[in-house]
């Protein structure tokens, strides 16, 4: 009769450990949903408002879009002070020009992962990523892509690969600001 007890309460021992994960493993963590990629971008790069023409992709969809596909390609990292920049100046530019749909993707995972994705994306940008010492394309953000048609156009990865002793502040000066702008505006123009 104690041998029965002791095998239900292991029993219903299990099953509450069973059930604390189910439950822990599908609580929501207060994770920040957005309506709009828009709001997402917001989220990511606070200095743009949340009306605004960024549209996030996902690997495949940019795979898709750089082999068949049209638009302007925006890919950047979050946490990275020169994307955040590029962005901002980006933005500005979209606005001037009623642009309604700039894609964007981060580069971050992808780059950790090293997987098919990213090998298919590096394949799809050959002759237009910065080659590394070790003769390696690698993708670097900030960069942007034109693309027409599953072709690149134009690309600028300017300020992908910078000096480390330049600060943000100090290469954005009205000069190179405006040369940015004017340089993108011409590209997206040219390719419209």
């Amino acid at each position: 009769m104690q041998k029965t007890f002791r095998k239900l309460g292991y029993f219903f021992l299990y099953a509450l450990v069973i059930l604390a994960f189910i439950y822990l493993g599908t609580k929501d963590y207060n994770l920040v949903t957005y309506a709009t990629d828009g709001e997402r971008f917001n989220g990511d790069y606070n200095e743009i408002p949340r009306n605004n023409p960024f549209v996030y992709l996902n690997s495949t969809e940019l795979i898709e879009l750089l082999n068949n596909g049209s638009g302007i390609v925006f890919m950047g990292n979050k946490e990275n002070i020169w994307s955040k920049s590029y962005a901002k100046y980006l933005y500005e530019i979209a606005s001037s020009l009623g642009l309604k749909e700039i894609y964007y993707y981060d580069v971050k995972k992808v780059k950790l992962l090293k997987n098919r994705n990213y090998y298919n994306i590096i394949n799809a940008l050959e002759g237009k990523l910065i080659e590394t010492d070790d003769s390696v394309n690698n993708l670097f953000s900030p960069s942007l892509y034109i693309l027409k048609d599953g072709e690149v156009v134009f690309y600028d990865n300017t300020t992908a690969v910078v000096n480390n002793d330049l600060e943000v502040d100090t290469y954005w000066d009205s000069s190179n600001i405006y040369k940015f702008k004017e340089k993108i505006i011409t590209a997206i123009n040219e390719n419209d």
